[in-house]
């Protein structure tokens, strides 16, 4: 009598190789999607910039920055009574269930130094011009002066920064030393 099944050892055998293609594959997937999130900031950033641009060409100036009132951002501005934007884009990287927490921080760079609130996190002019965006980046923590560079890992810290002096969010490291970022 012969029998079709399977032995013991084959079926571990396929437990095994399965279990090394899903070792692959997870961190492959988990880095694609933190590299997605990144590439939807830049273009999330690129859209809130134009929006700015064309504000500052109506106004003469930057949208002031969005304060936190009764626990709600008020980027009203920017909608009414002109919609440079029809809404606004959430930061992929924050978790929070509430969408007003989701955004992405906006900060009239000029305003900050006006009011004498340059020291920290460093707003100055010289190095993010008039205004700047950030996103928590992969890691998920808020560290503005850091800007995220994806050949330090994938999940590495940092955030992904746009500013009105670059694109890709590098700050002017002429004027600031990044070993002491409250110089």
């Amino acid at each position: 009598m012969s029998r079709n099944a399977f032995t013991l050892i084959e079926l571990l055998i396929v437990v095994a190789i399965i279990s090394i293609l899903a070792a692959i594959a997870v961190p492959n997937f988990m880095e694609a999607q933190a590299r997605s999130k990144v590439s939807r900031a830049r273009t999330d950033m690129r859209t809130l910039a134009t929006a700015l641009e064309t504000y500052m060409v109506d106004n003469n100036r930057y949208p002031p920055n969005w304060e936190y009132s009764n626990e709600r951002l008020l980027p009203s501005n920017l909608s009414s009574p002109i919609a440079y934007l029809t809404s606004l884009p959430t930061d992929p990287f924050r978790t929070s269930f509430d969408y007003v927490l989701r955004r992405y921080d906006y900060h009239n760079v000029q305003e900050l130094v006006d009011r004498g609130e340059s020291s920290w996190p460093p707003n100055d002019l010289r190095r993010y011009g008039q205004w700047r965006f950030v996103s928590y980046g992969p890691k998920g923590e808020y560290l503005p002066w850091m800007p995220y560079d994806s050949t330090n890992g994938t999940v590495s810290a940092g955030n992904v920064l746009r500013t009105h002096l670059s694109p890709e969010g590098h700050i002017m490291y002429d004027f600031w030393d990044p070993a002491n970022p409250y110089s």
